[in-house]
């Protein structure tokens, strides 16, 4: 990155990282699932965005900064283990897809594989820390519930990618990692 282009970047990152915060904010108020701590993880949309337009350390740079900052914002600093090592793996699994195989997979499918590992790591690293196997009873529903969220970021971030073009923030096609 340098200069102009650097700036844009890190401008570009940071609106994505307050829209990510502010929607996972939003989504921490309340839960459209019965399941305890489901949700449909809406600020990944946002993740999604900075790994197609900005790049994979841009991602993880944003997953950080919403799990960080957002548990501690929420009143919840010690639901960031959860948070992100659950967002890190996800995102990995979304980048490899992305760069990998995004022409066998549609962003739709790569976004529902992300949320059902999503919620794996996160029921994986409670039973972990809380010593017991008992919150596995939840993974039928924390699967179920990672597809629908999963299918909602993906078409969420099919529509945004395909309605906004590259040059409403990049001048040169070369500053554009993906999409």
């Amino acid at each position: 990155m340098k200069g102009r282009n650097a700036a844009k970047r890190i401008a570009l990152l940071s609106v994505l990282c307050a829209g990510a915060l502010c929607v996972f904010v939003v989504e921490n108020l309340f839960s459209p699932f019965p399941v305890p701590g489901a949700k449909l993880g809406l600020g990944n949309v946002f993740a999604i965005l900075a790994l197609i337009w900005l790049g994979v350390p841009e991602g993880m740079i944003l997953v950080i900064i919403k799990s960080v900052l957002g548990c501690l914002i929420t009143g919840n600093p010690g639901a960031v283990i959860y948070s992100l090592s659950a967002g890190l793996v996800s995102v990995s699994f979304s980048a490899a897809m992305i760069y990998a195989k995004r022409e066998i997979f549609t962003l739709t499918a790569i976004s529902v594989g992300a949320a059902v590992i999503n919620n794996i790591v996160q029921n994986a690293v409670f039973c972990l820390v809380a010593g017991t196997v008992s919150a596995f009873y939840l993974m039928p529903y924390l699967l179920v519930t990672g597809v629908i969220g999963g299918l909602t970021v993906g078409v969420t971030s099919t529509l945004i990618i395909k309605k906004t073009p590259s040059s409403a923030f990049f001048s040169d096609a070369s500053e554009h990692k993906g999409g």
